[in-house]
């Protein structure tokens, strides 16, 4: 069975073995200094998703305080396990937590590469900007946003 709870510090081993499994092709391995900082940051809500007593997936967010957006922070599944529509149970999760908060914001905006920004469009994001050679490490980046207003059933549980 499939669940999901809050990131705990003893997590943190599973976590990089997962984002681990996902270099080079989903990440680079400069990002892992970043993930590690993503792990010490109690401000921004991260989860884990479960399956059999054991962490497969890893992803957060972060709402701006003082603009009507959610940020997608991470989010991976262990390449052992992709292609089992897990990546969008761990999307539709994080969505369902944001549109829930107490400060819950519009829209749900997320920056990633050409190779994944085609799963977050098949997920309802739309795209709004491209960067080429947008990341430090040589990687475009395409930004895209999800907008609550335009699925408000979601919004309402």
């Amino acid at each position: 069975m499939l669940r999901f709870r809050r990131y705990r510090s003893s997590d943190k081993d599973a976590v990089l073995s997962v984002f681990r499994s996902n270099v080079p092709d989903y990440f680079s391995p400069q990002e892992e200094p970043w993930v590690k900082q993503v792990l010490r940051d109690e401000t921004c809500p991260l989860f884990v998703m479960i399956e059999k007593e054991e962490i497969i997936g890893f992803g957060g967010y972060e709402i701006a305080e003082f603009a009507n957006v959610a940020y997608l922070v991470f989010g991976m599944v262990h390449r052992e396990h992709h292609g089992r529509q897990l990546g969008r149970r761990l999307l539709e999760f994080r969505l369902a937590k944001i549109a829930a908060a107490r400060n819950a914001p519009r829209y749900v905006a997320v920056d990633t590469t050409p190779v994944i920004a085609p799963f977050f469009e098949r997920c309802g994001f739309e795209r709004i900007a491209e960067w080429p050679e947008g990341y430090r490490h040589g990687f475009d980046r395409i930004d895209l946003r999800y907008d609550f207003a335009a699925r408000p059933s979601e919004r309402n549980g």
